[in-house]
C-alpha cells in the first residue's frame, strides 16, 4: 500500500542534498498519483449514488413503515455520496494539495458521521448496495491515509530549513537595520552630549566672570556707603519733619512742593534740590523760629541739635556721592543682569538638551533591547 512512499523516502535518503525544487516535484508528482486514484474512487463513489438515487426497495405491505423509512435513508444516502464525491474532489495547486493530503481523511470521516445513520438503516434492505459503496469508501480513506504521510516528505524539511535560512536572513536585515539606527542614535547622543558639555562651560566662565566682576567693581562697598549716606539724611531729616512742616507756611509754594518731597522719597528731593539750598533755608527758618525758652526742652534740643549737624553738612557733596552711587550701582546691576540672563538662557538651552538626552537615552536602551532579541532569535 505505501510502496509509492517507500520510493520517495528512499531516494531522499539517498539524495540529502536534494533541492527543495526538486523536492516539491517530486513530492507532487507522488502525491499526483494518490489523487487520480482518489479522483477514480471518488467517480465511483459518485456512480454509485446515482445508481441508489433510482432504486427503490419492496417488501411486504406489512412492512410499509421499514418501506418507508428504508426509501428515505437510501435517498439521503445517495444525496450525501454525490456531495461528497464534489465536496472531495483533488484540488489543482501544489499548497491546495498538501492542505488536501493533511486534512481530507479528518473531514471525511465528519462527513461520514452525519449520515452514518442513512448508512446503517440502507444496509438493512440493501446490502449488496451498500456492500460495494462501503468498500469504495473504505478504499477511499485507505488512500487518504497514505496521502498523510507527505508529513514526514523530505520537502518539508528543506523547506523549513529554507524558511529557517529565509528567516535568520531577515533577521539579520533587521539586525543589520537596527546597528545602523543604534548608531544614529548614538552619534546623536555624543553631539547632544557635546553641546551640553559647552554649555556648562560657558555657564561656568559666566558665573566666574560674574562673580569676578561684582568683586572687582566693589558693589559692596557702594550698596555700603549709599545706604550710610541714605541713613544719615533720612533719619535727620525725618527727625525734624514735624517741625519743618509747621515752617514750610512761611516758604514760596515751589519751595514747600520742594521740601515736602524729602518726606516722600530722597531721590527725588535731590533731584530738584541738588545743592541742598531749600532744605537749608527751611532749617534755618526752624532755628530763628525756635525761642530761647523752647530751645531748653531737652526734645527740642536734640532735634536743635539735628538742624544744626545738617546746617554744617556739605548737603551738595552728599548729594553728588548719592547720586554718583546710584549711578554705579544702576551700571553694575544691569551688567550684572544681562550676565544673569544670558546664563539663564544658557542654563534653558542645557535643559533642552538634557531632556533630548534622555529621550535619545530611552530610545537607545529600546533599540539594544530590540537588537539583542533579533540576535538571541538568530542563535536559536
Amino acid at each position: 500500500m505505501f510502496e509509492w512512499l517507500k520510493g520517495i523516502f528512499s531516494r531522499e535518503e539517498e539524495r540529502r542534498e536534494l533541492s527543495l525544487e526538486d523536492a516539491k516535484a517530486a513530492l507532487e508528482e507522488s502525491i499526483d498519483k494518490r489523487l487520480e486514484r482518489i479522483k477514480r474512487l471518488l467517480e465511483e463513489l459518485k456512480a454509485e449514488g446515482e445508481m441508489l438515487k433510482g432504486k427503490v426497495i419492496d417488501v411486504d405491505e406489512g412492512d410499509a413503515k421499514l418501506r418507508r423509512l428504508s426509501n428515505t435513508a437510501l435517498k439521503q444516502l445517495s444525496s450525501r455520496l454525490l456531495y461528497l464525491s464534489e465536496r472531495f474532489r483533488p484540488p489543482k495547486t501544489f499548497e491546495e494539495k498538501i492542505e488536501y493530503c493533511i486534512k481530507a481523511r479528518g473531514d471525511f470521516e465528519k462527513e461520514l458521521a452525519l449520515f452514518w445513520k442513512s448508512i446503517v438503516i440502507s444496509n438493512i434492505l440493501a446490502k449488496e448496495e451498500l456492500r460495494v459503496v462501503k468498500r469504495t469508501i473504505e478504499e477511499l480513506i485507505a488512500c487518504m491515509d497514505e496521502l498523510q504521510e507527505v508529513k514526514r516528505s523530505a520537502y518539508f524539511k528543506l523547506k523549513e530549513q529554507a524558511e529557517t535560512q529565509e528567516r535568520i536572513k531577515r533577521l539579520k536585515a533587521e539586525v543589520g537595520e537596527l546597528e545602523k539606527e543604534v548608531q544614529e542614535v548614538e552619534n546623536k547622543l555624543k553631539k547632544v552630549v557635546g553641546e551640553a558639555n559647552r554649555l556648562k562651560e560657558e555657564i561656568k566662565e559666566l558665573e566666574d566672570r560674574k562673580k569676578k566682576f561684582i568683586e572687582e567693581s566693589r558693589l559692596g562697598e557702594i550698596e555700603k556707603k549709599e545706604k550710610e549716606i541714605r541713613m544719615l539724611l533720612s533719619n535727620n531729616i525725618l527727625g525734624l519733619k514735624k517741625l519743618i512742616q509747621k515752617c514750610m507756611s512761611l516758604l514760596s509754594k515751589d519751595d514747600a512742593e520742594i521740601v515736602g518731597k524729602y518726606f516722600e522719597s530722597l531721590d527725588e528731593a535731590i533731584l530738584v534740590d541738588k545743592r541742598g539750598e531749600k532744605l537749608k533755608n527751611v532749617l534755618k527758618i526752624v532755628r530763628e523760629k525756635i525761642s530761647e525758652e523752647e530751645a531748653k526742652r531737652k526734645d527740642v534740643e536734640r532735634k536743635m541739635q539735628k538742624v544744626d549737624y545738617l546746617l554744617g553738612l556739605d548737603l551738595s557733596g552728599l548729594y553728588e556721592r548719592l547720586i554718583e552711587c546710584k549711578s554705579k550701582k544702576k551700571k553694575i546691576t544691569e551688567s550684572i543682569a544681562e550676565m544673569d540672563n544670558k546664563i539663564k538662557m544658557l542654563e534653558a538651552k542645557l535643559k533642552a538638551l538634557e531632556a533630548e538626552k534622555s529621550k535619545l537615552d530611552r530610545e537607545r536602551e529600546n533599540l539594544l533591547r530590540n537588537l539583542e532579541a533579533k540576535k538571541d532569535l538568530i542563535k536559536v
